[in-house]
């Protein structure tokens, strides 16, 4: 009888420990050729993962094949941006880009620079969707890009532009004025516009393009650079004639910095500034430090007998007590930016 009891405890044993051994894995939904598994993390960190097997083309559709099945309780929107479909909500979950909020799509673990409709479905293919949240609080040390500005184009100028980034993808441009232009065999102009990426996590800066409209008429795009607003490309006063021809337009004038506190800063700055008469054109960024530095683009024109006019990188500083002063004025590197492909 102990013989019995004891092989009865025994059995009991194995079955517990099979049933803590062949836990249930994750249901596989649908019944395709491809085993992908699309992973949602949500602003805690918390992981859902989505196995599903489909003959979808795209990550997007398969999205949309997981979300038409109840049971694996998914849904997301999405909006269009350029003609790009961006994620903007998953299980209700929304982000917020205006607040640099987003969710970030990986491939493979990797930050991916298509969004999902563009990206192929793969066997065994691992997706994610990661919940960001970086808020607009300024980090001590770094910079914030500012993003705003005041549009200073004729009718003439928007709509050359229109038609030179027309059918254009990756980026969505929004002119802000002509920096400068060049008489050739018919027109160049430098446009300074804000620039959007068409991506899973979208970035604005600001960008140079160069656009070129023949005598009959017709309009390209040549080339468009990003403006890094820490690493801001100038020259000296000795390059300045290499610009080929290339004339500042007279377009810098109060008002134009996006930030109210800026524009106050940049005033007072040039109370003690002699040298060259500075006239706002776009605030790059700004950086927290002991009082707050700042870093713009301005209309230089020097106080000389034969007045020049050019583009003019100014930083200055701004003290906790309200006092300012310019701290560097350099030419903006306009060939550079202009010759970029």
């Amino acid at each position: 009888m102990k013989k019995l009891t004891v092989l009865f405890i025994a059995l009991a044993l194995m079955l517990s420990l099979a049933a803590c051994t062949n836990t249930k894995k994750d249901e596989v939904i649908g019944k395709g050729q491809n085993k992908i598994t699309i992973k949602v993390v949500d602003q805690s960190g918390q992981e859902k993962n989505y196995s599903l097997a489909t003959d979808a083309g795209t990550v997007y559709d398969a999205m949309l094949e997981l979300s038409k099945d109840k049971s694996a309780d998914f849904n997301f929107d999405v909006t269009e941006v350029a003609g790009y479909k961006v994620v903007t909500t998953i299980n209700g979950l929304k982000a917020d880009f205006d607040n640099n909020i987003y969710w970030e799509f990986n491939v493979a673990g990797v930050t991916s620079e298509r969004t999902a409709e563009l990206v192929p479905v793969e066997d065994n293919g691992q997706y994610a969707f990661i919940y960001v949240d970086n808020g607009k609080e300024t980090i001590m040390g770094g910079w914030e890009a500012c993003d705003g500005y005041s549009q200073i184009l004729n009718e003439d100028d928007k709509a050359r532009f229109e038609k030179a980034v027309e059918g254009l993808l990756g980026v969505e441009y929004t002119p802000i004025q002509v920096l400068a232009s060049q008489v050739v065999s018919g027109r160049n102009y430098a446009y300074l516009a804000q620039g959007t990426t068409v991506t899973a996590t979208p970035k604005k800066a600001f960008y140079i393009l160069k656009v070129y409209e023949d005598l009959d008429g017709k309009v390209e795009l040549s080339s468009a650079m990003e403006i890094e607003h820490d690493y801001v490309l100038t020259t000296n006063e000795n390059d300045a004639n290499q610009l080929g021809g290339w004339k500042a337009e007279t377009n810098g004038k109060a008002g134009m910095f996006s930030l109210e506190e800026a524009e106050t800063s940049f005033e007072k700055a040039m109370e003690g500034y002699t040298g060259l008469n500075l006239k706002p054109i776009v605030l790059l960024g700004k950086q927290i430090v002991n009082g707050t530095n700042y870093i713009g683009l301005a209309e230089g024109t020097t106080v000389t007998a034969k007045p020049e006019t050019n583009i003019y990188v100014v930083e200055w500083h701004g003290d906790l007590d309200g006092s300012a002063k310019i701290t560097n004025v350099s030419l903006l590197n306009l060939a550079y930016y202009l010759d970029a492909k």
